[in-house]
């Protein structure tokens, strides 16, 4: 009877395909285009979110009328304006060596996951930061509708810090993967 190597239990329905389809050696093949196209699902999805996460908390905590003062009145109330920089330059960076550029970048599927593990944590971070300053600002929140502007963005953090926390975790199982071909 042959033997099969085993492999580690991997949630992906398309490498499930693969091994039915192709057997084990085979499958391990697609093991890099899988964490490829796992980096880019995951950088879409954070930068589809982001700027609704954004706009949530930019009506909570900008100001009043801080464009009489300039953008650096913004910056001091919302610390987290930085690591917006951050991700947004590792989710095009993601996008663009996983996309059409890929051809002349060549990216390795771990470098594509270690982007995706940094936007992760700036997310990260940035709803930590802010969440805090909402839990500092706390006793001064008296009005009744902003209190559901502030309910609905910390809401909306502790969502994506689940799911941040989840694709991080993703990441690194499928670097192991990745380390075990």
């Amino acid at each position: 009877m042959r033997r099969t190597p085993k492999l580690r239990p991997v949630p992906d329905a398309a490498l499930v395909a693969a091994l039915d389809q192709f057997g084990a050696p085979a499958a391990a093949a697609f093991a890099e285009e899988l964490a490829s196209s796992q980096a880019r699902c995951t950088t879409v999805a954070y930068l589809v979110t982001g700027p609704l996460v954004g706009v949530w908390w930019l009506l909570v905590l900008a100001p009043p009328a801080w464009w009489r003062h300039g953008p650096p009145a913004l910056w001091a109330a919302i610390p987290a304006l930085p690591l917006i920089a951050i991700g947004c330059t590792a989710g095009v960076l993601v996008l663009a060596a996983t996309g059409r550029p890929s051809r002349w970048l060549h990216p390795s599927a771990r470098h594509l996951l270690q982007a995706t593990v940094l936007l992760a944590a700036a997310c990260m971070t940035g709803d930590l930061v802010v969440l805090a300053q909402l839990i500092d600002a706390a006793p001064t929140i008296l009005s009744a509708p902003a209190g559901i502007l502030d309910a609905i963005a910390a809401t909306a953090s502790m969502t994506r810090l689940g799911y941040s926390t989840r694709a991080v975790l993703r990441c690194r199982d499928t670097r192991r993967t990745l380390a075990l071909r």
